[in-house]
């Protein structure tokens, strides 16, 4: 699923759409969000949501590659 947004500000709002989607044509809950410590994930309002909602905040390894490789080459195609 890809989201394009215009401002880092509006990945809370997109994450809850998407969470609702997935949990309705599922019937499954959201258990962790795995990011790359990018603040948008990792800011105060972000945690919250995700504390209250029970999911779990994985973060990758700083200046991991091997880690972070995956999302970033399907970036690269998306905005080829």
């Amino acid at each position: 699923m890809v989201y394009f947004l215009r401002q880092k500000d509006q990945v809370l709002e997109a994450f809850k759409e998407y969470k609702a989607l997935v949990e309705r044509k599922l019937s499954l809950k959201v258990k962790s969000l795995r990011s790359d410590r990018g603040s948008e994930y990792i800011g105060t309002e972000m945690t919250e949501y995700l504390a209250t909602e029970g999911i779990k905040l994985q973060t990758t390894a700083r200046y991991s590659l091997d880690q972070n490789e995956v999302s970033k080459q399907l970036n690269r195609i998306l905005l080829g």
